[in-house]
């Protein structure tokens, strides 16, 4: 709850959130919930160390968390899902596409299975699958993209909505292929 109210007040990285989320870990350590309390505390040190452009340690604690997430949560997990886009996010920002992409290819098929086609999480899933391929020039396959998670956006969170308006920009901004 107290995680929940942060992000919502102050945004994912702040450090009220960073602390409510290792005090979350340390609660399920003191449940026996060790495993799953280590990833959730990784996965934040992975967000805070991303967050410092401390690029080197960032990778290895996702791939421990997620590691940790696939064996207690199973891999068609929404924290499964959210470690794998937080890596694939990681990958996408060092340029190593390769490594990035079927990780996107994962998390939206994980998204779609688990919360739907149309809920905004597949919709950012998509998203970012969209950025990927206009980082990589590939403008025929992040225009379609764009243009999924644009109208996804427009039925469920309305054509006014902030993140509508991101993707929105984003669509107008990609070339147009000839």
């Amino acid at each position: 709850m107290a995680v929940s109210i942060s992000q919502a007040n102050r945004g994912m990285n702040n450090s009220t959130a960073a602390l409510s989320l290792n005090n979350l870990a340390r609660l399920y350590y003191s449940q026996g919930q060790i495993r799953q309390g280590g990833a959730a505390y990784l996965n934040n040190l992975g967000a805070l160390y991303n967050e410092q452009g401390k690029n080197n340690k960032v990778e290895p604690l996702y791939e421990r968390a997620l590691g940790i997430h696939e064996k207690v949560l199973g891999t068609e997990h929404p924290f499964t899902a959210t470690t794998l886009q937080n890596l694939a996010n990681i990958y996408n920002k060092q340029g190593k596409y390769d490594k990035a992409e079927p990780l996107y290819d994962q998390v939206l098929a994980i998204k779609e299975k688990v919360l739907g086609a149309e809920h905004p999480e597949t919709a950012r899933s998509l998203y970012n699958l969209a950025l990927l391929c206009k980082r990589q020039n590939e403008y025929d396959k992040a225009k379609p993209l764009y243009e999924w998670v644009l109208a996804i956006q427009e039925k469920v969170l309305g054509s006014e909505h902030p993140h509508t308006a991101l993707s929105r920009e984003a669509l107008a901004r990609c070339p147009r292929t000839v």
